[in-house]
């Protein structure tokens, strides 16, 4: 589904961070965190053990990638749900309630690796932000982008 004309940025944030319905994504969380779990384990064994690389999640949700990460990454998440963001930072979770796009215009730091699960596809702009996360990435750094549709 594609909706024409598309939103612009301050509308897609407005529904994002307080009508998207964030409490239906718990009806499938066993599933969610089955996936964390695993793509958790996939990261661990790409990264050296004597490393603790730096670690951003941009659409973190409820963290729970974020936790099963966080005893060998330097983990922080963004994310603009409200509920979510209290949710990660009540576990202890480094998380600010912000979109990537604000967060890319603000001076950051460099991270080793930036995930967009299911993120990418909600971006007004999704090119403009890969070229501003390549100016935060370290050299070496990886960016994953999980997509639910390829042609989304």
């Amino acid at each position: 589904m594609i909706t024409l004309p598309p939103p612009d940025r301050e509308t897609l944030e407005k529904i994002y961070s307080s009508d998207y319905l964030y409490p239906v994504h718990l009806m499938a969380l066993g599933e969610k965190k089955y996936r964390a779990k695993n793509f958790a384990t996939f990261l661990k064994s790409q990264t050296p053990s004597h490393s603790k690389p730096k670690l951003l999640e941009a659409g973190c949700m409820y963290g729970y990638l974020l936790e099963d990460l966080s005893e060998i990454f330097d983990t922080e998440g963004i994310e603009i749900s409200n509920d979510a963001v209290q949710h990660c930072q009540s576990t202890g979770l480094n998380v600010s309630n912000t979109s990537l796009e604000n967060f890319l215009s603000i001076e950051t730091g460099k991270y080793d690796i930036i995930i967009l699960s299911h993120v990418f596809e909600h971006l007004v702009d999704p090119y403009a932000c890969l070229e501003k996360m390549k100016n935060i990435l370290r050299e070496n750094g990886c960016i994953y982008l999980l997509v639910p549709n390829n042609r989304s």
